[in-house]
């Protein structure tokens, strides 16, 4: 029984999560990673293994990546279709995204570096609207 309700109640709190609560994170203390709070509320409750939980919101984090990737890309084909811009504009555009992304990894990095160089726990910072995110729920060592 629980091995049906499990996969459910996973895809429910990823749904949850990413969607009303995903502005809200917690640190948790006790095992010093980004956990959002309400992933961190559903694997003490249902007494979920953590590490299981973190897997599958990475699973679905990449899945969801590509899904927005394939659609950028879909509708760039589109506007070549249309005529609005050439092949070569949206190969341009593409490897502009792509290298926007890396930049904003890259700058993220140096900045959790600059932190922790300067006694700056990472986690402590809450920043813009999203807050600081110095880790996904399994990304990072922070």
């Amino acid at each position: 029984m629980k091995n049906k309700i499990l996969p459910a109640l996973l895809s429910l709190m990823l749904m949850i999560g990413l969607g009303l609560f995903s502005v809200q994170k917690a640190y948790a203390q006790e095992n010093n990673s980004w956990v959002p709070l309400i992933f961190q509320k559903f694997i003490d409750r249902f007494s979920l293994n953590k590490d299981e939980v973190d897997q599958f919101v990475q699973e679905q984090h990449e899945v969801r990546q590509q899904e927005m990737k394939t659609g950028q890309e879909d509708r760039l084909s589109q506007l070549v279709t249309e005529g609005k811009i050439t092949e070569e504009q949206k190969i341009l555009l593409i490897n502009k995204m792509e290298e926007r992304k890396q930049s904003r990894e890259q700058d993220r990095q140096n900045f959790i570096q600059w932190a922790q160089d300067n006694g700056i726990d990472p986690a402590v910072l809450r920043f813009g609207r999203h807050g600081f995110k110095a880790g996904g729920p399994s990304r990072g060592d922070l």
